[in-house]
């Protein structure tokens, strides 16, 4: 590896996928049925701890010089950990009796965050396509869990099981691209396409 006396920072991005990933893993399992209603208290203190990363990932490449990117993912990011995690568990706070009141309630905030991931396509585009597919999918997912929240349908019924199979799609091709960046990056040539 060659010296340089300048500092080059190291890029973000995957890092930012990563953690999103893994995010989505957790709201998979939540959704789908695999992990009890009860288990929501852990899924928000790793969105909380997760939301923390991802706001450091998108500071970093903004500093970079890489604003497009630096704001696609404190705002992805930060939406999905915090305004999607959070609402999980603001909503089982709540007395039982109005526990389906709060899960419409976060209906409306995947709503906010499914049309917000869908604006940021352009966006995205200009990024990398496969910034672009990631983010469609998750605005997919984001809008299909608005929905069956909104609808009330229960976790693991309807589309709301659907929207938690996408996330499972996301999460895993969210790992494949920040796999192919890194390895690109590190080999210097296009080793995995993104």
């Amino acid at each position: 590896m060659p010296e340089n006396n300048s500092t080059k920072l190291a890029m973000a991005a995957p890092a930012a996928l990563y953690i999103t990933g893994c995010i989505c893993l957790g709201i998979f399992a939540l959704l789908t049925d695999q992990v009890p209603g009860n288990s929501i208290p852990v899924l928000v203190v790793w969105t909380t701890a997760a939301g923390i990363g991802i706001i450091i990932c998108g500071i970093l490449e903004i500093v970079r010089n890489n604003a497009m990117l630096g704001v696609l993912i404190l705002v992805s990011g930060t939406l999905l950990a915090w305004g999607g995690g959070m609402g999980f568990e603001a909503s089982r706070l709540l007395p039982v009796e109005l526990w389906e009141k709060g899960l419409q309630m976060c209906g409306y905030i995947w709503l906010g965050i499914g049309i917000t991931m869908w604006l940021l396509l352009i966006v995205a585009a200009k990024v990398s396509w496969g910034l672009f597919i990631s983010q469609f999918i998750l605005g997919a997912a984001a809008l299909l869990l608005a929905w069956g929240l909104i609808s009330r349908i229960g976790f693991g019924d309807g589309v709301v099981n659907i929207a938690g199979w996408i996330l499972l799609v996301y999460a895993i091709y969210s790992f494949y691209t920040a796999t192919a960046f890194l390895t690109n990056n590190i080999y210097g040539r296009k080793v995995l396409p993104v």
